[in-house]
C-alpha cells in the first residue's frame, strides 16, 4: 500500500493557516505548513506580507492551535531569499539567511528548506550552492545543539522548470551531495526538490508532468526512477509546484513514489475568487474595483505570468489579490463585506474564505493518497 505524498501547505495568508490548522487536526498522517520567507521572516528584518507576522508571532499563533499532524516548516531558506535582496557581498546574503535560520530554529519549526541557488543576480553555479548548503546546515544544526533542538530538512537548488530532470544529471549531482555531505559529517537530508515537470503560470500548471494520464507513461517511468533513485539512500522526491493538477495526476503521482508535494498560489486564489464571488453577489461593485486595482498596482501578478501574455485586470487581481490581503485598504473592504454578512445571514467573512480553502485544502489530502478524515464537519 503506498503511503500518502506528505502535502506542504504554503503560508499565503492567515485563512489558510486556519484551514490547515483544522484539516490537520482530523487527519493521522501530517501535513506541512511551510512558509517562505517573503510571506514570513524574523522580527529583525521587519516579518513579512502575510498577516504583517514576524517569524515568532506565527509560530507561537500556529504551535498553540495545532495537533500533532501539522508540522511547521520553512520552505526555500537561504541567502537572497528573503525580502531583502541587496547586500554588500555574498558573505553579507549568507548571514541574513543564517539569521533567519535560527529565528525559525528558536521558535520552534519542525522542518527547514535549504535553498541556495540564487546569487543578487542570477543563479549560483551547483558548487557554490552546495557549499553554502552545507555552511548554512552546519551553523542551523549546531545552533540547534545548542538549544536541545532538532529540525528534519529538504535541500533544493534549482529554480522550478517545465521538464522533468534528467535520471543521469540528477544521479550525478546526488553523488556530489551524498560525498560532501558525509564528508562533512552531515546527515542526508529527507528530501531534495527535483525538477519533476511542475511549474506555475498564472492559474494553470503548464509543465510536463501535469499532461501524465497513466503511470506507465514516459514521464510516469522518469518519476519512479527519480523516487527509486533517491529511496536508495533514504531521500524522498520532493516536488514543488504542484498547484492546479487534476486529482487523476495526483493519484499517478503518489503512486510514482513522488514523498512530498508542495502547494501554495492555488489556495490564495481559491481565496481571491471566493472574496471576488461574494463582493459581486452582493453588488459591493466599488469594493470590488478597488480590490482589483490595488492587486493590479501590487505588480506581485508578474511573478507567475510570462511577459507576452495577455490577462485581464480581474485574472490578475484573482492570481496575486492574495499579497494583499494586509493592505489597510482591503482590510477595509473585508470589514465591510463582513458586517453584509453578519447583518444578513449571521455568518461571518472569514468562516466562509475558510471553508473553501479547506475543501481545496481537502481535495489535494484525498489526491495524495491520504486516509480519509474522520468527520467533514469544520470548526471555523
Amino acid at each position: 500500500m503506498n503511503h500518502a505524498t506528505a502535502l506542504g501547505i504554503g503560508v499565503v495568508s492567515k485563512n489558510t493557516v486556519d484551514a490547515a490548522i483544522n484539516v490537520a487536526s482530523l487527519l493521522s498522517e501530517p501535513i506541512f505548513l511551510i512558509c517562505s520567507r517573503r510571506q514570513i521572516d524574523h522580527e529583525g528584518v521587519g516579518g513579512g506580507y502575510v498577516n504583517n507576522w514576524s517569524t515568532e508571532a506565527f509560530a507561537d499563533y500556529v504551535i498553540r492551535r495545532r495537533s500533532s499532524n501539522l508540522l511547521v516548516a520553512r520552505d526555500h531558506g537561504g541567502p537572497y531569499q528573503g525580502r531583502v535582496t541587496v547586500f554588500s557581498g555574498a558573505d553579507s546574503a549568507i548571514e541574513d539567511a543564517s539569521q533567519s535560520f535560527r529565528a525559525d530554529i528558536r521558535s520552534g519549526f519542525d522542518f527547514l528548506h535549504f535553498d541556495t541557488c540564487l546569487e543578487e543576480a542570477g543563479f549560483a553555479s551547483n558548487t557554490v550552492a552546495l557549499q553554502r548548503y552545507h555552511d548554512l546546515l552546519g551553523d542551523a544544526s549546531a545552533f540547534a545543539l545548542s538549544l536541545n533542538r532538532e529540525f528534519g530538512h529538504e535541500v533544493g537548488t534549482e529554480d522550478q522548470m517545465e521538464q522533468i530532470a534528467s535520471v543521469q544529471d540528477t544521479a550525478d549531482m546526488l553523488d556530489e551531495l551524498i560525498a560532501a555531505t558525509k564528508a562533512a559529517g552531515f546527515a542526508l537530508p529527507d528530501y531534495m526538490v527535483v525538477q519533476t515537470g511542475t511549474r506555475v503560470v498564472a492559474t494553470g500548471n503548464v509543465g510536463a508532468t501535469a499532461q501524465i494520464t497513466t503511470q506507465l507513461s514516459s514521464h510516469g517511468a522518469d518519476l519512479m526512477a527519480l523516487a527509486a533513485l533517491l529511496g536508495r539512500y533514504g531521500i524522498k522526491l520532493k516536488c514543488h509546484n504542484g498547484d492546479y493538477i487534476n486529482h487523476q495526476t495526483l493519484r499517478m503521482l503518489n503512486h510514482c513514489g513522488i514523498g512530498g508535494m508542495n502547494v501554495a498560489p492555488e489556495f490564495g486564489t481559491t481565496e481571491t475568487k471566493t472574496l471576488l464571488t461574494l463582493l459581486g453577489r452582493y453588488e459591493m461593485r466599488d469594493e470590488m474595483q478597488e480590490f482589483v486595482r490595488l492587486a493590479v498596482e501590487s505588480g506581485t501578478w508578474r511573478k507567475w505570468v510570462d511577459n507576452d501574455a495577455a490577462y485581464s485586470d480581474v485574472h490578475l487581481a484573482t492570481i496575486c489579490g492574495h499579497y494583499c490581503f494586509s493592505h489597510p485598504e482591503v482590510l477595509r473592504i473585508k470589514r465591510e463585506l463582513d458586517r453584509f454578512l453578519t447583518r444578513k445571514g449571521g455568518v461571518s467573512l472569514d468562516s466562509l474564505l475558510k471553508v473553501e480553502i479547506e475543501r481545496k485544502i481537502l481535495f489535494y489530502v484525498d489526491s495524495l493518497g491520504y486516509a480519509q478524515p474522520v468527520t467533514a464537519k469544520f470548526v471555523t
